[in-house]
């Protein structure tokens, strides 16, 4: 039970990517600050052990939230700081487990662009998207949808996580 539950830690560490085709407004400017004020995790994480298969569904909430993420232009730079706190709850064979993970951060700074209504998040050469689901002057909610393939303990892990996060100036 250690192992999956490291298993989880590394999976919501690794979802900060994807794009969905969600419903949209946009009325604002994203360049300038932003403070985390909401987080939200579910998805399942799906593997096999000796032909069996394996299936957890999961889902989280952030809090303590001290994230703050900063869009500049002219260069498109973006800079995260700060982190939260995470109640990570999964059903494993029956058995309702919650977690609780402390000082998770949200983004690696890097370089961003906006297409359409996917924001893209370049850190070191790897690409983030995230659908811009509502941006106005004061509010900035985000949608995360990603799969993930892991290994941990020799058992190959597919995870499809999606997240919603929501800012405030």
């Amino acid at each position: 039970m250690k192992h999956l539950t490291l298993l989880f830690f590394v999976l919501i560490v690794l979802s900060s990517c994807s794009n969905d085709d969600g419903d949209s407004q946009f009325s604002g400017d994203l360049v300038g600050a932003w403070v985390g004020t909401e987080l939200t995790y579910q998805g399942t994480a799906e593997s096999s052990l000796q032909g069996f298969p394996i299936t957890t569904n999961f889902e989280g909430e952030a809090y303590d939230m001290t994230s703050t993420i900063t869009f500049n232009e002219s260069p498109n730079t973006v800079v995260s700081e700060g982190a939260y706190s995470l109640k990570f709850t999964y059903n494993f064979n029956g058995v309702s487990k919650t977690e609780f993970i402390e000082d998770v951060q949200f983004l690696e700074n890097g370089t961003w662009e906006v297409d359409g209504n996917t924001l893209i998040i370049n850190n070191n050469g790897q690409e983030s998207m995230a659908d811009i689901l509502f941006l106005t002057e004061d509010k900035l909610v985000v949608e995360i949808n990603q799969v993930e393939e892991t290994e941990v303990d020799g058992l190959t892990v597919i995870a499809t996580i999606k997240s919603i996060a929501t800012f405030k100036r």
